[in-house]
């Protein structure tokens, strides 16, 4: 009786283990100057860079989720991007040419960084078994894992942006045709080829100290229009998105 106790205390502490082996988090769909979220489409191939990523300048708290078998050129020193979040899905690879920093990492199984010519460093680190890092040098907690799960409260449908559309694969494909003028504006903002999306898509302006200053609802089409008139002289930051995925990321100047 008393091995049997003793097997079954054995098999219980076994299981326990097996079970905090087992991390999940949540990729939160932020949309700021600062913060927002960043998603690489599944199979698809993106860099971010100062013309392209989630908020204007120098940013913190992003979060960039690149879907699976997704690549990403990021293209950052330290310094400029000081607490970005990556989460890497199944075949996941995140390339950068120069050192650069994260606040935290999750990897999922042959998923891999390649941090060419310069250093890796990021303060924690959690990954499933069979990840690649290759870096001159980096520094971190490192913590493996059986499995790592991601969730998507705060999506549509508390569904993945990667699975949630064909849609937003059409999205990203046609990102590049969008037209913003003019740039320096005086009254009026325009928009033009946007892609046709169910629903509409949303514009949002931040002032230079990233506060919100004009949030407007794009009607279905593929033009919009945006009155700043009452905008003061200054740069500006316009991101359109539609269900959590940019359509685009400018920075304009009003004068």
């Amino acid at each position: 009786m008393k091995k049997q106790i003793l097997l079954l205390l054995a098999i219980s502490a076994f299981s326990t283990l097996l079970n905090a082996q087992v991390h999940t988090v949540n990729i939160s769909s932020t949309q700021g100057f600062f913060d927002s979220t960043y998603v690489v489409q599944a199979n698809g191939n993106d860099s971010m860079h100062a013309g392209n990523h989630p908020g204007f300048g120098g940013y913190s708290n992003a979060e960039i989720y690149i879907c699976d078998n997704a690549t990403l050129k990021y293209n950052y020193s330290m310094g400029t991007s000081s607490n970005p979040t990556f989460y890497l899905g199944n075949n996941a690879r995140l390339e950068s040419y120069t050192s650069f920093n994260a606040h935290r990492v999750y990897m999922k199984a042959n998923s891999s960084i390649e941090c060419f010519g310069g250093n890796f460093l990021v303060e924690e680190l959690r990954r499933e078994p069979s990840t690649t890092i290759v870096s001159t040098g980096y520094m971190f907690f490192d913590s493996s894992y059986t499995q790592i799960n991601y969730t998507f409260t705060g999506w549509p449908n508390n569904q993945s942006p990667c699975s949630s559309a064909t849609a937003n694969n059409e999205i990203i494909s046609e990102t590049s045709a969008i037209n913003v003028y003019p740039n320096p504006t005086q009254d009026w903002l325009y928009i033009r080829n946007l892609p046709m999306v169910k629903g509409s898509s949303t514009s949002y302006i931040y002032d230079m100290l990233g506060r919100l200053v004009i949030s407007q609802v794009n009607n279905s089409g593929n033009e919009a229009q945006i009155d700043c008139q009452a905008l003061k002289t200054g740069n500006y930051h316009l991101s359109v998105r539609h269900d959590g995925a940019v359509l685009q990321n400018i920075v304009f100047t009003k004068f």
